[in-house]
């Protein structure tokens, strides 16, 4: 295994909390530092000597690295001398042995001509999957391959923000402290393998809008794959998908479609008994199928995340968009002033938002659950999290018709807005109605790629 960890390891672990203290760690061989961080508080970890990784990313001698609000584990496979607070019931044999068959599959794919693993991380909610997932793609990328890695998992935002479905490719390693930010800065990038796939969905559950859901991740497995042809070295090196846990029948359903959709032939369950066996039992009724479904023990040490903790990790997520990581990688965004008449703005269409029982008798609705409607800019907007999708391109044929092709050609964009890819993000910080002006943050003080805004539920008041 070329650069896998093999040699000694000693991690030392410093905290910075309400008051500062210090310890050292000995790391026993095939151990684990299990470390929780709230937020609020701050711990600095530094390797002193030796060989240690976090989620498959070697940490280096000297280092220190700041964590706030997150939980982890430092591993070491061959060490010396004895351990304090550490555990020794780490799964992470077993998950090198799945990066050691999903390499071959690689080695195999790479000989053959052919697409490399395609995998689907699933399991219940808080069971491990999105560090499994950092895991895999920071041990492909020590190999040299360059993985795609596909978000689905809406309410951690993965490469850019909550509330999105994405795709990147992995060419270098996902750092602890900045762990999938760094992947989506630049979302603008002019083509390539290399520039983000965005799309919108715009809620933090996935029973907010099933069916945009089930669209989009549909949509993104077309332009992954459209992706892939074009670049020989992410398509052999093959996809890692995260997604979101699995906890009902409409999820059970969405991750069949999922698995479909990106032609999935390796599935990974960690933590849900029942899940495993629903998989093989649909995928025995599909006797075509090539498909390898391992069920796998929930992570040790992985808590359960309460609302409180999954919002400021949202708050974060936002935070960081426009200001980058603190210490680290640092942002510096700035405000612009957009009038109204400048910006068209959307959100998603009214069988999401009006419960059909709440209409009146008789009453259809204007607008499908799948499509956007155009808003009103005004007071609504403010401390909206608003996306910046591509224009839809207008048709040359209805180019200056008359009013009779007006409505058509709106529902025709409003449906094309919907799948549009993501430019960016902006947050409005001021909305002043009687000048008809609102006011955003953006990451750069150039002007906006496009005067079509999407808005979700996201609300963030800043604080820097």
């Amino acid at each position: 295994m070329n650069s896998l960890p093999d040699s000694s390891s000693i991690a030392p672990l410093s905290g910075n909390t309400a008051s500062d203290t210090a310890r050292v760690v000995r790391l026993a061989p095939e151990s684990e530092l299990r470390i929780e961080v709230e937020f609020g508080y701050s711990l600095t970890l530094k390797l002193i000597e030796g060989v240690a990784e976090v989620f498959g990313c070697e940490i280096i001698v000297g280092r220190e690295y700041r964590f706030s609000g997150q939980k982890l584990g430092v591993f070491t496979w061959q060490a010396a001398g004895g351990a304090d607070y550490v555990a020794d019931d780490t799964p992470m044999p077993i998950f090198l042995n799945i990066h050691t068959a999903l390499e071959q599959r690689r080695a195999t794919a790479e000989t053959m001509k052919t697409s490399g693993p395609r995998v689907v991380v699933v399991g219940a909610h808080d069971s491990g999957k999105t560090s499994l997932v950092k895991l895999l793609l920071n041990y492909a990328v020590r190999q040299g391959r360059q993985p795609m890695f596909v978000n689905l998992d809406i309410s951690e935002g993965g490469v850019t923000m909550p509330g999105t479905v994405s795709a990147v490719m992995v060419d270098q390693p996902i750092y602890p402290e900045e762990e999938f930010g760094s992947l989506g800065l630049d979302l603008t990038a002019a083509g390539g393998s290399g520039a983000p796939i965005v799309y919108h969905y715009g809620f933090d559950t996935p029973n907010e809008n099933t069916k945009l859901l089930q669209r989009l991740v549909g949509h993104l497995a077309d332009t992954v794959t459209a992706r892939l042809v074009e670049d020989d070295d992410a398509r052999q090196s093959g996809l890692i998908i995260d997604t979101h846990g699995c906890a009902d029948h409409n999820e059970f359903e969405l991750l069949m479609h999922i698995i479909k959709s990106f032609s999935a032939d390796v599935v990974l369950v960690l933590g849900h008994e029942r899940l495993h066996s629903d998989l093989l039992r649909a995928f025995q009724q599909q006797p075509q199928s090539n498909i390898s479904i391992l069920k796998l023990t929930k992570l040790g040490g992985v808590a359960r995340r309460d609302k409180s903790f999954r919002r400021q990790s949202q708050v974060r997520k936002i935070r960081e968009y426009f200001y980058g990581h603190p210490g680290n990688c640092e942002l510096s965004p700035f405000s612009l002033v957009v009038g109204f008449g400048d910006v068209n703005i959307f959100r998603v269409g009214e069988e999401h938002l009006v419960p059909s029982s709440a209409l009146p008798l008789g009453a259809d609705r204007k607008a499908g659950g799948t499509r956007l409607v155009a808003i009103e800019a005004g007071d609504i907007l403010l401390h909206s999290i608003l996306a910046i999708v591509d224009a839809a391109p207008r048709s040359a044929s209805t180019a200056g018709a008359g009013d009779s092709t007006n409505e058509s050609q709106t529902q025709d964009e409003e449906d094309f807005l919907v799948l549009a890819n993501v430019l960016g993000f902006v947050y409005v910080s001021d909305v002043n109605s009687a000048k008809r002006k609102m006011t955003v943050l953006a990451p750069s003080a150039t002007r906006l790629p496009s005067n079509r805004l999407v808005m979700g539920v996201f609300k963030w008041a800043e604080t820097v």
